[in-house]
């Protein structure tokens, strides 16, 4: 029978081969009790056996090695029945027998897959047609393929499930590179770039750095994982050369990724003291916040006023973009608020710290700097100016300690407002 190739007849007696006959006959019967009785009958078990262990004592060594040898070709005849088995269930879309051969082959994580398809839920619940009796057999007989090593017959009951997120994954797992991107291309778009990330870390690992660029950019992780990834083998130059790489249009400045990439530039030529480099990555990168920061440590606060005032963005111009393109207003708020605290903690200028906050949005520092210097106008300006309750309420009660009992009745009016509304 085919079912049983690999074995070897001449050593089974009539009695064992008419056994065998019956083994395959009660297991597609699923009666399991008597098909493991047949296989006893078959290879029977050796028992252990006191008497039996001062024999072994008796015997000599090439009778006992003899024996030894014996048991393993029992289990290597056992063994290829159950794979044989595997294959007819298999064949015959039984995926309890094709579990219960797995198991006795003693290929665990293959049965703990082949359970886990089971229970896998649909994925098209309100599809009669993919959620009937046949198409949910498919996936778990596919994962016994797959344990099987029959990558065909997995493939095309994949594809009669219209599983394509599996045979993506199955021919990754498998080393098909080539057939998993044909397969995400055409039925699995959802899963595309993830199956260029994955090979790109893959060429990674072989070295291959040129592929492996290629896929992060078709992935759309380039800006993270090639500054990553060459850093990481020590290929700066071919970073640098990457970069320069990169286009100066419009589009491209202005894109998250190119900034990202120069970003990261300008923190590592700045992380290697060469200011000079980091302003210009800074400056191709549209980081207002860096480039204020960097004038704030060269304590030139007027290229930090510079950067920030609206009136000077034409003289900021770095080939087709101005800054007023290229930064919004978080970004002019966060450097505007770094500008302040460096007036404020380094440069001890009050007045320019209160302006800065303002550009910033953060009325409660103005308003705090403003008590803390005696400076009344301000408290009331900042106050009204910021649109918070809270801040009224508590600029009142300062205005009450001081006996200004006008101003303080005025916030108080405002913020009752604000809160009824």
């Amino acid at each position: 029978m085919p079912s049983f190739a690999g074995l070897s007849y001449e050593n089974f007696s009539l009695h064992a081969k008419s056994c065998l006959k019956a083994f395959h006959f009660q297991l597609f019967s699923q009666d399991w009790h008597a098909a493991h009785q047949s296989l006893r009958i078959i290879f029977p078990q050796r028992q252990p056996d006191s008497k039996a262990g001062k024999k072994c004592q008796n015997e000599e060594p090439n009778d006992h090695n003899q024996q030894l040898r014996k048991e393993g070709n029992c289990k290597q005849q056992l063994l290829c029945i159950w794979r044989n088995m595997a294959h007819l269930s298999l064949r015959n879309r039984r995926v309890e027998v094709a579990e219960h051969c797995l198991s006795y082959m003693g290929h665990i994580r293959g049965v703990h897959a082949v359970r886990e398809a089971v229970s896998s839920p649909s994925l098209y619940p309100s599809l009669p047609s993919l959620t009937s009796s046949t198409c949910s057999t498919d996936i778990p007989l596919g994962m016994v393929a797959i344990q099987l090593g029959l990558l065909q017959e997995a493939a095309a009951l994949y594809i009669r499930a219209k599983r394509f997120d599996l045979l993506n994954r199955m021919y990754q797992a498998a080393g098909k590179w080539e057939k998993a991107l044909q397969v995400a291309e055409k039925d699995d778009r959802l899963h595309l770039r993830t199956t260029h990330f994955q090979y790109a870390r893959r060429l990674e690992r072989m070295s291959e750095w040129d592929k492996a660029i290629f896929h992060y950019e078709k992935a759309g992780a380039q800006a993270r994982e090639v500054p990553r990834m060459l850093h990481k083998a020590g290929k700066i130059e071919d970073l640098e050369k990457y970069l320069s790489r990169q286009k100066s249009t419009v589009a491209d400045r202005e894109s998250g990724d190119a900034k990202m990439l120069w970003r990261w530039w300008g923190r590592y030529c700045e992380s290697k003291r060469d200011v000079k480099a980091a302003k210009e990555a800074y400056r191709k990168a549209a980081d207002l916040v860096a480039l204020v920061r960097l004038a704030c440590v060269a304590q030139d606060v007027g290229a930090a006023e510079a950067l920030l005032d609206d009136k000077d963005a034409g003289a900021l111009h770095q080939g087709e973009i101005s800054w007023r393109q290229a930064s919004n207003h978080a970004m002019k708020a966060a450097a505007s608020y770094h500008l302040a605290r460096h007036y404020e903690g380094a440069l001890y200028d009050v007045l320019p710290a209160l302006t800065h906050y303002a550009r910033a949005g953060c009325f409660k520092h103005c308003i705090r700097l403003a008590k803390a210097h005696e400076l009344d106008n301000d408290v009331m300006q900042y106050a009204l100016q910021s649109g918070q309750a809270d801040l009224m309420q508590d600029s009142a009660q300062y205005f009450l300690k001081l006996d200004q009992s006008e101003r303080a009745q005025e916030l108080i009016g405002k913020a009752r407002k604000m809160r009824e509304s």
